[in-house]
């Protein structure tokens, strides 16, 4: 769609994170990015794929895309996909998604980077990826955009890149739609920082010790108080912004319908996630979540049954998932006092399941706080359920 190009490309254009490819001699081809070994031509540029250990260990099925195996010191800009999708997404040469897609971008001029998320198809997903390896996916399940775990992830994808030759490790770029928006927004917020599983911050470096930042990010459809977005109470004024306790005391009536919708997505196939060319399998299984009860971050089962049951969201058990969505799965609060990367935030009047008062509360609070801040708003009828997305 038309919005493709606009929507990533304006906020890494406004960031001075344009492309281009210095090459390298033709017979001087370093190893491939990442370790990848399988590499080739592909749409008219070089692609390497396979499976890559994250910080953990846990597996993911990963792409970089590049414009040719000779090029060199590229901007470097990471795609992440929306829930119940892949790295698919993006690696489709005939469609644009919101973002669009990794041939696209490496003709102009970056290298792309595009994965699964954890717990989702080919990266501990499917049954088929955990028997090939049942050690390193036994804690490979979804985390659900938690940024001690996705987000760091792609930190350290990202990390790794920014020490080869092949990425300039000053102009680092994300973008992203619903999922992938959300998570690409906490990037923006983290900046140059990590979040380990404890919750404490520390700062973003290379495996070489490069200091690194995000140096633009342009988050689509995404949410920005999560437990908000999914049971608002009608208390948050869209013209300015506030802390947690007006959006969350007291929680408010849950989108039922859409929280069951997620709820599947995160065990059966809902969106494009299999490879390009394959046929769609309705109900194969792509999705895996931690077993009730074994770890409270990743409980997803459990948060949902619990706000199902329904309102009041009053007892301890109901507590503790507001302060683990918010803490960890909401962009808003993550680092709120820190000034995020340039921005350029796409959302829909349209959208159900985010709407625009998402990302207007973070834009009314940057422009407040950080008045000097780099920041775009693209506000139209596209998104989730009931958008149109013309």
């Amino acid at each position: 769609m038309a919005l493709a190009t606009s929507i990533a490309a304006a906020a890494l254009a406004f960031a001075g994170a344009d492309g281009g490819s210095a090459a390298a001699p033709a017979d001087r081809a370093a190893p491939g990015p990442l370790g990848l070994t399988d590499c080739g031509q592909a749409e008219g540029v070089y692609q390497c794929s396979g499976l890559v250990e994250t910080w953990d260990g846990v597996p993911l099925d990963t792409t970089v895309t590049l414009p040719s195996a000779n090029a060199r010191n590229l901007p470097l800009l990471v795609d992440i996909h929306g829930f119940g999708n892949s790295k698919y997404e993006y690696l489709n040469p005939d469609e644009t998604a919101y973002t669009d897609n990794a041939y696209a971008w490496a003709r102009d001029g970056y290298a792309v980077l595009t994965y699964t998320a954890r717990g989702l198809w080919g990266s501990c997903g499917t049954p088929d990826a955990r028997l090939a390896n049942p050690d390193a996916c036994a804690n490979g399940y979804i985390h659900l955009a938690d940024v001690r775990y996705e987000g760091r992830d792609t930190l350290e994808l990202a990390g790794r890149l920014a020490d080869s030759p092949y990425v300039d490790h000053r102009r680092i770029g994300v973008t992203g739609d619903s999922y992938g928006g959300g998570q690409s927004l906490m990037l923006a917020a983290l900046r140059d920082k990590v979040m380990l599983p404890d919750g404490r911050l520390r700062p973003w470096r290379s495996p070489s010790g490069r200091r690194l930042e995000i140096s633009a990010a342009a988050p689509v459809i995404p949410w920005t108080d999560l437990v908000y977005a999914a049971a608002p109470n009608g208390r948050v004024p869209i013209n300015s912004h506030v802390n947690r306790s007006v959006s969350t005391s007291p929680v408010g009536v849950q989108k039922a319908t859409v929280v069951n919708a997620i709820f599947a997505a995160a065990q059966f196939a809902t969106g494009p996630g299999q490879p390009t060319g394959e046929p769609f399998v309705p109900g194969r299984p792509m999705g895996y979540l931690a077993p009730t009860g074994t770890d409270p971050g990743a409980d997803v089962a459990a948060w949902v049954a619990r706000t199902s049951a329904g309102e009041p969201y009053d007892d301890p058990e109901a507590r503790a998932i507001v302060r683990e969505l918010t803490r960890y799965h909401s962009p808003y609060y993550v680092t709120p006092r820190s000034r995020p990367a340039p921005l350029f935030l796409a959302s829909g009047f349209t959208d159900d399941l985010f709407p625009v008062d998402e990302v207007l509360r973070y834009a009314n609070r940057t422009r407040t706080l950080f008045p000097g801040s780099p920041l775009r708003l693209l506000l139209a009828d596209f998104g989730h359920q009931r958008a149109s997305n013309d």
